[in-house]
């Protein structure tokens, strides 16, 4: 990498519907995990499944508003990546290493008050788990991508699409077509994982695995939100993924159940969330869920404690059924609002701002004269 190259990055607009779209992210994502603290056969259960695919449209996004954060991007110098990343990492790290601390808390008192523990138990928090998630890699280490922080595999794996995109916009967006030049590449890596994840390691494979958390499985929802970004000011490219929204749920719905469908349904999910954001680019966007988009992360790291606790007063205290279900899932999306506009101002804005002083001052001291803002949101 050239020192010598500049970068000119432009600041990214803000779209009201992006945060719309992130807050039916998390709204579906806290509908899985309400639907896991219910009766199972209950309609309520079986629909929630599917919230789990709030993820992958919460991935499509991300790599749609890192693309605007670079749409004047020239060039990519070594100080405008360390500066592109000191920002990630300040948005993510912060309140990440917080929950790392307060899940292993909360798992000790919950077994010491309730007798049991959804989470991993303190003796399950292994010297290499805990560090590769304080160092973010946890996306490549298998103890600790999905147990150290409840849900923190999607934040593994976006941390490890950030270190990689800037690379990977410098060159397709001019040649959209040249994504195919990743998305192969990934595909075969994510066949890799699996044959060594069942084969060498003897570990499951299949959804809500290592090898389903990976990034090279995941990788076709950031390819999209790529593609949605280069393309979608194209009449013909709307059409299409307005009409390949309803096939692509379709598919989700019969895919879902199958042993290998893990390969299909993130590139499914990647598709439905980008048809979505084309019929709500110009919709009007309630304020309430703009709010709850702007506080997704917070609530994406604190909703797995909020959904156990409530659930399991709800279970102690009240009838099960479809009705107390939902009661119970709009309680805790108000409990979650709550805590997460607390730890918003406490701990996520004042590390965007840490973030923004540590990219500045990086590239400042290589007399990088270039401007630069990446959205940190």
């Amino acid at each position: 990498m050239n020192d010598t190259l500049q970068a000119s990055v432009a600041v990214a607009p803000k779209f009201q519907y992006v945060d719309a779209l992130r807050g039916i992210a998390i709204l579906l994502v806290i509908l899985v995990h309400t639907g896991g603290r219910t009766p199972e056969g209950l309609p309520f259960e079986a629909i929630s499944t599917y919230g789990q695919y709030g993820v992958q449209l919460f991935f499509v996004m991300s790599a749609f508003t890192l693309c605007h954060s670079a749409a004047r991007m020239n060039t990519l110098s070594k100080p405008g990546y360390l500066s592109f990343m000191s920002r990630r990492f300040f948005r993510i790290a912060p309140l990440y290493y917080v929950g790392i601390v307060f899940y292993f808390c909360f798992a000790w008192a919950s077994l010491r008050f309730a007798g049991q523990t959804p989470f991993t138990e303190p003796d399950g928090y292994s010297t290499l788990g805990v560090i590769s998630n304080f160092l973010l890699i946890h996306g490549l280490v298998p103890s600790g991508n999905s147990n150290i922080v409840p849900g923190g595999w999607s934040i593994g794996c976006e941390f490890l699409f950030y270190a990689a995109f800037p690379f990977i916009f410098m060159h397709v967006r001019n040649n959209s077509r040249a994504l195919a030049y990743y998305v192969i590449p990934a595909f075969l890596g994510a066949v890799l994982i699996h044959l060594w994840s069942s084969r060498t390691q003897g570990m499951d494979t299949g959804m809500n695995t290592f090898a389903y958390f990976s990034v090279f499985n995941q990788f076709p929802c950031f390819a999209l939100g790529i593609l949605y970004y280069l393309h979608r000011s194209e009449a013909g490219f709307r059409r299409f993924f307005i009409f390949a929204l309803p096939p692509a749920v379709a598919g989700i719905a019969v895919i879902h159940h199958w042993d290998n469908g893990w390969y299909l349904t993130p590139a499914l999910a990647g598709i439905a969330s980008v048809g979505l954001a084309v019929i709500l680019e110009k919709a009007s966007i309630p304020f309430l869920l703009q709010k709850i988009g702007q506080l997704s992360y917070s609530m994406y790291l604190w909703h797995f404690a909020v959904v156990w606790t409530v659930g399991y007063l709800f279970k102690r205290l009240f009838p099960q059924g479809d009705a107390m279900s939902l009661v119970l899932y709009f309680v805790i999306i108000a409990i979650t609002t709550a805590i997460a506009m607390i730890s918003n101002q406490l701990i996520e804005r004042p590390g965007i701002a840490v973030g923004s002083s540590v990219a500045n001052s990086l590239r400042s001291s290589r007399c990088d004269t270039a401007s630069e803002r990446i959205d940190p949101t």
